[in-house]
């Protein structure tokens, strides 16, 4: 079983990268599409579509599907677990700008 939002993500991967090689090679995005139509195609799906309400809409999905009863019970150190593993990310993503801001 394969969940429909892998295939969803894969196919349109798929379809990305076969535009943007198929710009660079013939001068048309999937023998279609000149180079601003296909920025304007990928820029909606990518920014405008996927990013805010695609995502808005799984976060809201998640949020609605959340039992405060069942986290209620889990405990706090889940919950400090999971704040230690975001602030490692987040140290770690300020070293390396910092360091690559440095280094450029």
């Amino acid at each position: 079983y394969v969940p429909p939002f892998v295939a969803g993500f894969c196919a349109m991967a798929v379809l990305r990268s076969v535009g943007d090689v198929s710009l660079e090679s013939q001068g048309l995005a999937l023998g279609l599409l000149e180079a601003h139509q296909w920025r304007q195609v990928v820029s909606f799906v990518g920014n405008d579509l996927g990013s805010t309400w695609l995502l808005g809409t799984a976060m809201a999905a998640v949020g609605l599907n959340t039992d405060a009863a069942a986290l209620k019970g889990v405990g706090y150190r889940p919950f400090v677990v999971g704040f230690a593993g975001s602030a490692v990310v987040a140290g770690t993503g300020c070293a390396a700008t910092l360091a690559l801001t440095s280094l450029f």
